[in-house]
């Protein structure tokens, strides 16, 4: 049971919240699903472990029922699927006699074949005259005729193609929004392109790829030649900034990349795509792709009679009876890092102040006229928390960066009456940051209190600027000290022993901000 596993681990970081067991079973069920709390919540457990029991049988019984009801409905659709039509006597008109013969043939006589009768208008008007002559009436197999008079044939939603449903499909599972759309051409085939690489990082990333800077509408363009693209695409941003003519496609295109499947409506006629001063013009298709403008595919490379050399990496074009045109690539050694960033060494009065961009803080900050308090409530004493439980691997990581500190002198060995236990949190890199769980101390500190600054007279500040500029400021906790004197407040506690800040520490009230 994956919640009582996520319940378990999270309890460790608030056990004064289960504390006893009448709480742990009420927090147990306020973040279940609802459908199994329900039915829990008028029962009387003696302990948290027998609410534990009864909720895992509960949800085995409850899987149980919605597989049933898949099965059910499932067995449905098929039994309307394959409904057999209704049996008309194929001797209409026909005598009594026959109609008797024809019910009195043993069984293992060949079956009658099943019609669809399709009502005329002839019919109406004759009936009480003489019978007019019925066309014939198609036959079909059993169990087709329902369905195609019902309309066109239901397709698998994994892969929307005819003769199976999604539970029977053969082919691999899509993820959730990869799905291309149905088809809203009246039953016609959908169209289906493909393409290798959608983002300038894929491209530089691969050695073997031919990309060049050519001119379209006289403005530079990043083109990839493509000979595994089934079409040649555009850009969308690349057409809304140059502000390119757009006409819709006759039926949409389900294009397949590497991220999955996309639609593309739209195209852009008659681009023309300049090469050593040359014109090849062609319809490209829209296509959202990140930092490569064009996509030269096979259509396009066919249309010229392009020949791609590998070896050489070289790209060579025919228009009629002209001379040929041949391109020459240079090698993508770049990485993708090196594509969007700007090195420090490029901007002129960055290097003239090296020592102020440094990638890492050199050491202790300097002493400043303010330091970090923390005011305690009178009549507080000390307060110490046990260490949380971590995994082998949190370990290593909390002795790694206990090391980093200490060669920092941010951290130092403490002898201090107070402890606060230490958590991880992952950032958005998937790396983990210690932090240390002050909630109790913060609780027991006096917040600081002084009012907002006017958001007039800051914006008054701002009169005749014209530049403007963002700094991230780098380890912006770890450049204020904390008052000598408050230090031992922030000592906390490790499997490796008990250290203090000597300067301010992520998770601390009253701390000023930083941007």
């Amino acid at each position: 049971m994956e919640y009582l596993h996520e319940f378990n681990n999270l309890a460790r970081y608030a056990p004064e919240d289960v504390r006893e067991d009448e709480e742990k079973q009420e927090k147990f069920l306020a973040g279940m699903d609802p459908e199994l709390s329900v039915r829990l919540v008028s029962g009387d457990y003696l302990d948290f472990q027998r609410l534990v029991d009864k909720s895992i049988r509960l949800e085995a019984k409850h899987k149980e029922l919605e597989s049933h009801k898949r099965r059910l409905a499932n067995f449905r659709n098929q039994q309307g699927a394959n409904q057999r039509v209704r049996y008309t006597n194929p001797y209409p008109g026909g005598s009594s006699s026959q109609q008797q013969q024809q019910q009195q043939q043993p069984r293992s006589a060949p079956r009658p074949q099943f019609v669809v009768r399709v009502p005329q208008p002839q019919q109406q008007q004759n009936q009480q005259g003489t019978r007019a002559p019925r066309p014939p009436t198609p036959t079909v197999q059993p169990g087709q005729g329902r369905r195609d008079a019902q309309g066109p044939q239901r397709l698998c939603f994994n892969c929307f193609e005819p003769g199976h449903f999604a539970d029977k499909c053969p082919k691999p599972r899509r993820q959730q929004g990869q799905a291309p759309p149905r088809s809203n051409n009246g039953g016609k085939d959908v169209i289906r392109g493909r393409v290798n690489h959608v983002t300038a990082e894929d491209v530089l990333t691969t050695p073997d790829v031919i990309v060049g800077t050519f001119l379209i509408h006289s403005i530079p363009a990043t083109i990839l030649f493509d000979s595994g693209a089934s079409h040649s695409f555009m850009s969308v941003p690349f057409v809304g900034r140059n502000q390119l003519g757009v006409e819709r496609l006759r039926n949409p295109l389900l294009i397949t990349t590497p991220g999955g499947v996309m639609t593309a409506k739209y195209y852009s006629p008659a681009v023309p795509i300049e090469i050593q001063g040359i014109p090849f013009p062609s319809d490209l298709i829209l296509l959202d792709t990140k930092n490569l403008d064009v996509i030269l595919g096979m259509n396009w490379l066919a249309q010229f009679q392009g020949v791609v050399d590998c070896a050489r990496r070289t790209v060579t074009l025919y228009r009629g009876p002209e001379q040929p045109v041949v391109f020459f690539a240079p090698p993508t050694s770049v990485s993708s890092s090196e594509l969007h960033q700007i090195g420090l060494s490029e901007i002129p009065i960055v290097r003239e102040f090296g020592d102020v961009f440094p990638e890492e803080l050199p050491g202790m900050p300097p002493k400043r006229e303010i330091e970090f308090r923390i005011d305690l409530a009178p009549g507080t004493t000390p307060l110490y928390k046990r260490p949380y439980r971590m995994a082998a691997n949190e370990l290593a990581e909390v002795k790694k960066q206990l090391e980093e500190l200490k060669e920092k002198g941010y951290i130092r060995p403490s002898t201090s009456p107070w402890g606060a236990p230490v958590i991880f949190v992952e950032k958005k890199d998937k790396t983990k940051r210690m932090c240390i769980d002050y909630r109790a101390l913060n609780e027991v500190t006096i917040k600081t209190k002084y009012p907002l600054p006017r958001i007039d007279d800051l914006f008054d500040q701002l009169k005749g600027a014209t530049v403007f500029s963002k700094i991230d400021l780098r380890s912006g906790y770890h450049q204020l000290r904390i008052r000598e004197e408050d230090i031992p407040k922030t000592a906390f506690t490790t499997r490796y022993g008990l250290y203090e800040f000597t300067v301010m520490s992520f998770g601390l009230t009253n701390a000023p901000a930083f941007s």
